[in-house]
């Protein structure tokens, strides 16, 4: 029984993604490798609002200036369907692994 629990959650859980995907307001702010530990500052009206850090294959959200820091109690995340929400912000990380359209380019 174990083992087939282990089996579907790790099916449900998803592949990790390859590439960072963060919106502002439903609008995409920036697609960035998963493979390349930074710290990229969310900006919003002239201020940085989020703090999105990617670091070892996984993503958190190190800093908010939201009222709540929920986003930053999310913790990391590392699979395609997992992502972090800081809703007062407005601002979605994801992971997808799915190259981003500016790598078709010609």
């Amino acid at each position: 029984v174990c083992l087939i629990l282990f089996c579907v959650f790790r099916f449900l859980s998803g592949s990790g993604g390859d590439r960072v995907v963060i919106t502002v307001d439903g609008e995409t702010y920036g697609t960035y490798s998963l493979a390349e530990d930074q710290e990229i500052p969310v900006k919003q009206d002239g201020r940085v609002t989020n703090v999105v850090c990617i670091s070892g294959g996984k993503v958190h959200m190190e800093e908010a200036d939201c009222p709540d820091h929920l986003c930053i109690r999310q913790g990391e995340i590392s699979s395609e369907y997992a992502s972090i929400v800081c809703l007062p912000n407005r601002v979605v990380v994801r992971l997808t692994g799915c190259p981003a359209e500016e790598d078709f380019r010609i």
